[in-house]
């Protein structure tokens, strides 16, 4: 792999990443939506939020692993880089 592509990989992790950030927190918002209770609309429930919680949980967590890797990557990159007298 040459050295373009692992940048682009390391690029799109991290866009994963934000993309995993970005679900957890619309996993834990939706639980909470679900789990209030509103007039006309439906009888909330907060075993659902309670649900939610987990999910949410572990896309933060799972988004904090992508990020750190990507990032670990990109430095090694730039460390490699700054060798060859850029």
């Amino acid at each position: 792999m040459n050295r373009s592509t692992a940048i682009a990989w390391s690029v799109a992790g991290l866009a994963g990443s934000l993309l995993l950030l970005l679900s957890a927190g619309a996993t834990a918002l939706v639980g909470l939506v679900f789990s209030v209770d509103l007039p006309h609309a439906w009888k909330g429930d907060p075993r659902v939020g309670l649900a939610a919680a987990p999910v949410a949980i572990g896309f933060g967590v799972l988004a904090a692993l992508v990020a750190r890797r990507s990032l670990g990557q990109l430095r090694a990159l730039r460390r490699e880089g700054q060798g060859r007298g850029r």
